[in-house]
């Protein structure tokens, strides 16, 4: 899948042309377009990565991915924050953020 790779090499209009999978039909595809927008930093779209994870609440097989759309979140709001990622507690960076 193109997600993660666009999600560590792309730039900004990368992250423009992702923003409409959010709403994909496939949950897992909507989740891994968020990690790779949590991976270009694309603070902008943090409302829809938002209702993203209150439409996976819904969703029974959505726990793994709910968690996963709750890290990419705190990621960017961490970044909207000016906070650097070694402020934050250990153990709370995600585990996809880990290797950006």
């Amino acid at each position: 899948m193109a997600l993660p790779f666009l999600g560590r090499v792309g730039g900004k209009e990368s992250g423009a042309k992702l923003v409409p999978l959010l709403k994909h039909d496939d949950p897992f595809i909507r989740t891994q377009t968020a990690v790779a927008l949590g991976r270009l930093k694309a603070v902008d779209t943090l409302p829809q990565i938002e209702e993203l994870l209150n439409s996976l609440k819904d969703n029974p097989a959505g726990k793994t991915l709910e968690i996963e759309v709750q890290q990419v979140i705190e990621r960017l709001r961490a970044i909207k924050d000016g906070k650097r990622m070694s402020d934050r507690k250990e153990g709370t960076v995600p585990c996809s953020a880990a290797s950006t």
